[in-house]
């Protein structure tokens, strides 16, 4: 983050993951696995000469993930649930965020941390190419009602929410 002046500031997220460096699998896939991910971020302080430094920003985010021979489970359009054994998967996600959060970092510190929440827009894309070994199976009944909807093929648009927590350390 960089201070523009008293009430304004403005950051950047970058990300960058791989199978290959990541120690977990990724979206419920095994398989070679790569995402990226921008979010530009512009800042309003609500109250500049507080110790405190809330804030209220807009983010704009664009994450690009990309798989290759992966093996996994998904929903289609229609909500059927379905495993395979090999498939190319491509997923882009884009939208814009309206956040507020709260600075704790005191300006002689080199330790500080920002929690932030917000909600938002998205728009997300998801496609699978050269599937084998399509199954359908029964949906599963355990873990959370949306987490394997998260892999269900198509494009929508929907309400996006954000929390996230960001350590701080000044060099």
């Amino acid at each position: 983050m960089r201070k523009i002046n008293e009430r304004w500031w403005v950051g950047t997220e970058l990300a960058y993951g791989t199978s290959k460096i990541t120690p977990v699998s990724i979206d419920h896939f095994e398989g070679k696995n790569r995402i990226f991910e921008i979010k530009p971020e512009v800042f309003y302080s609500l109250a500049p000469q507080s110790r405190l430094k809330h804030f209220v920003s807009a983010e704009a985010f664009y994450l690009n993930q990309i798989g290759k021979d992966i093996s996994g489970k998904y929903y289609d359009e229609n909500d059927v649930y379905y495993s395979f054994s090999s498939a190319d998967y491509k997923r882009t996600k884009y939208g814009l965020n309206i956040n507020y959060s709260i600075l704790l970092h005191k300006e002689s510190s080199w330790f500080g941390f920002m929690p932030k929440i917000g909600f938002g827009i998205r728009q997300r894309n998801i496609s699978y190419n050269n599937m084998r070994g399509r199954e359908e199976e029964d949906a599963p009944r355990d873990g959370l009602p949306f987490d394997y909807h998260l892999n269900q093929q198509g494009s929508n648009l929907r309400f996006n929410f954000n929390v996230d927590m960001k350590f701080i350390f000044k060099f």
